[in-house]
């Protein structure tokens, strides 16, 4: 059983949630993932545009069928109780057969891009490091001792000067990635050991291109994560390729849903840094810069003026 929620449900809520919950993606996720789905669920597609869904509400179904399908799940409710109308489209599709635990674990790469971030890269690869094979660093060109702190932590590292492009610096490392699926981590978030064992299991036992997870976007000592929810596509088939050169993406044709209440990324930020990060993608592009980030980026100067 899984629970569908929608996107204005509280931290609060979706972690009270006693099934496996799951947010249905946003407006520019289900655009970009729409047409692979589409195509390779016709007659599921069909049968929701007779019934009036409109193409994101078309795009969390497809989702969701795909996550159901690969964890079991025959029966959808909402937030209050009631049952889904996605639970009707699971009725028409073949229950899947379990699938066996694989005889090895899969192979997995964990992999940072990182500048001047000595003070943080050794936290992020110390928690990828119990459940990946191999450690990969593309430093943009620090001045602060970064890649000897990756390669402390048995990182092999790389070089290439940042050019103001995220996405081609994660294509560029990807080229140097050897294993079938790659973990893309940033300096300032941290993997929880459970995280880690639940993304074998699912590599183990499903065929999707992707994974999406949800992110604790923690600032400072406020224990209430900001930007909720806020999933995250962090594995993926290492042949895949980052488009946009901010707030960078892969275009996958499948992907499975982690529970947003389950184990999550622990993003940890300071006001000051968010700030700097901010300026700087806005800088590379302002068109992905919400009224959200915004009015975020100027409350938090003025705070950080104040003293706080």
């Amino acid at each position: 059983m899984g629970v569908w929620l929608p996107d204005d449900v509280s931290y609060a809520d979706t972690i009270a949630v006693a099934q496996r919950a799951f947010h249905r993606p946003s407006s520019r996720l289900a655009r970009r993932l729409l047409p692979g789905r589409a195509a390779s669920n016709a007659l599921a597609v069909a049968r929701m545009r007779r019934r009036g869904m409109r193409p994101r509400e078309i795009a969390s179904a497809l989702i969701w069928l795909e996550t159901a399908y690969y964890f079991g799940i025959t029966t959808v409710l909402d937030i209050s109780g009631n049952e889904s109308p996605v639970t009707e489209l699971l009725a028409g599709r073949p229950r899947p057969r379990p699938r066996p635990a694989p005889a090895q674990r899969p192979s997995i790469t964990g992999a940072l891009i990182a500048t001047n971030e000595a003070s943080r890269i050794g936290g992020a690869l110390d928690s990828l490091s119990g459940f990946v094979d191999d450690l990969v660093v593309l430093d943009g060109g620090s001045t602060d001792g970064t890649p000897e702190v990756a390669a402390s932590y048995g990182a092999r590292v790389y070089h290439r000067p940042f050019d103001r492009d995220f996405a081609a610096q994660r294509n560029a490392l990807l080229d140097h990635v050897h294993t079938p699926w790659v973990f893309m981590l940033d300096c300032d978030e941290r993997v929880p050991a459970e995280l880690g064992r639940e993304v074998l299991e699912a590599l183990g036992r499903t065929d999707v291109d992707t994974i999406v997870m949800p992110w604790l976007n923690l600032v400072e000592d406020d224990p209430v994560p900001t930007r909720w929810p806020d999933p995250h596509t962090r594995v993926h088939r290492t042949a895949l390729r980052y488009r946009r050169p901010v707030h960078e993406y892969i275009l996958a044709r499948t992907a499975i849903y982690l529970p947003m209440n389950g184990p999550c990324i622990q993003h940890h930020k300071t006001k000051a840094r968010s700030v700097r990060q901010l300026r700087l993608y806005d800088s590379i592009d302002p068109s992905q810069t919400t009224e959200v980030d915004l009015e975020r980026m100027e409350r938090w100067k003025e705070d950080e003026a104040a003293g706080e």
